[in-house]
């Protein structure tokens, strides 16, 4: 049986994404309601927020347009860009 990727991990799964930590772009992994499950260093660092402070927060308030990232969640869990590949 084959998981989604929309699966919510355990909250202390995060372990999985430390290796996101060795990038330079700003990345977080999102839970299926839009709650920051990790933040990488880089995310971090250009937020001036911590890791901890980030996660379990709506990330969508810290767009200028909230919608807009509501919309590419929708579109995510819809497989709207599956054909992008």
């Amino acid at each position: 049986m084959s998981s989604s990727p929309f699966t919510e991990a355990p909250a202390s799964d995060t372990g999985r994404f430390h290796s996101l930590d060795l990038m330079s772009t700003l990345v977080a992994v999102l839970r299926v309601d839009g709650a920051v499950q990790f933040a990488n260093a880089a995310l971090e660092n250009a937020l001036g927020l911590s890791r901890r402070t980030l996660e379990g927060v709506d990330f969508s308030t810290f767009f200028t347009d909230p919608a807009l990232l509501q919309t590419a969640l929708a579109g995510a869990r819809g497989k709207d860009f599956a054909a992008l590949r």
